[in-house]
Parts: structure tokens; sequence; C-alpha cells
């Protein structure tokens, strides 16, 4: 099993980086599991429900963050294995 953890992902320049980058490298890649910290991807400000179905639904398994910085207190996942 190919597992790609991936470092943080700030803003919406970061998000958008990650959507575009990640499905070619997982095919290329053949990864069967994606982790991002997804702590800052809203701006530094944690991040939302919304943002974290978007990175979700764009190929990753699971975002994770520290209590702190998720204000949302969000439990959200999406397993996707090849």
């Amino acid at each position: 099993m190919n597992i790609l953890f991936i470092g943080d992902v700030f803003g919406q320049p970061g998000r958008d980086a990650l959507l575009r980058w990640l499905p070619g490298f997982r095919d290329e890649r053949a990864v069967d599991f994606v982790i991002a910290n997804g702590e800052n991807a809203a701006n530094g400000a944690g991040i939302t429900s919304k943002l974290a179905l978007r990175l979700l639904d764009g190929g990753e398994a699971a975002a994770m963050g520290r209590p702190r910085t998720m204000p949302n207190r969000l439990v959200a996942g999406k397993p996707q294995y090849r």
C-alpha cells in the first residue's frame, strides 16, 4: 500500500494547487491513500466543513489538524481505495 502524506495546505492557493496536482500524481505513483494537513486550509483559520469536503472529493482520504486549529470540530471522511 502506498500512502502519501502532504504537509500544510494553506489557503486557496494551496488548495487549488493540490487539487490540480493530486489526481495525476496519484495515478503516476499508484498512491492508495492520501492524508493532508488541512489545518490552514481556510487561510490559517482552521478548516471548514465545505473546504474539507472539497479536499476529500479531490482525492484525499483524510484531512487532519490539531483541535485548536479546527474550530468547527469537523469529523468527516470519505475513504477512497484503489
